[in-house]
């Protein structure tokens, strides 16, 4: 199986679980957004290389914005991310790791630009890879119809 959703309740440890694991393994690519000091970040899981993308005083700021309830993020720093996970999904790498899809995604923002590809390459008959969306449980069944996400393996313990 190619697509597996990892899917449990807000702020249950999905994040750092997915951190955690990701620091043992070789093949993996894809972006986790764990929260450091309070503030969202997205962290490169092959380079290691975190950024803060969660914008501080988005009154003051210049740049783009995408906004969801309280929370503003810097649309470059996704619209960046969305390009390198298309380019990763064609390398193929062990895994694919997206965290998460989720109500940005869902108003065609966040890293909406890469699911379909994301989706569509996983769903391949010949695609060896794994493609790891984390999906909010009370988001899951909205994504899973909104996104067409065929088979896949559900999983609320991170445990591969």
């Amino acid at each position: 199986m190619s697509i597996i959703v990892f899917s449990r309740p807000i702020r249950s440890g999905k994040t750092g679980s997915l951190l955690q694991w990701s620091k043992q393994q070789h093949n993996v690519q894809g972006f986790l957004m764990p929260d450091v000091e309070g503030k969202r970040h997205l962290h490169d899981i092959g380079s290691g290389e975190s950024h803060l993308i969660e914008c501080e005083d988005p009154t003051h700021s210049p740049e783009a914005l995408q906004q969801i309830g309280r929370f503003y993020f810097y649309a470059e720093m996704f619209r960046k991310a969305n390009k390198k996970l298309v380019d990763w999904v064609t390398q193929e790498p062990e895994w694919l790791v997206l965290d998460e899809l989720g109500k940005l995604e869902l108003l065609h923002q966040g890293f909406y630009d890469a699911l379909p590809t994301l989706i569509a390459a996983a769903s391949a008959p010949q695609y060896t890879g794994k493609l790891v969306l984390v999906i909010r449980e009370g988001l899951y069944e909205d994504a899973i119809q909104y996104f067409k996400i065929p088979v896949h393996q559900r999983v609320q313990e991170w445990n591969p």
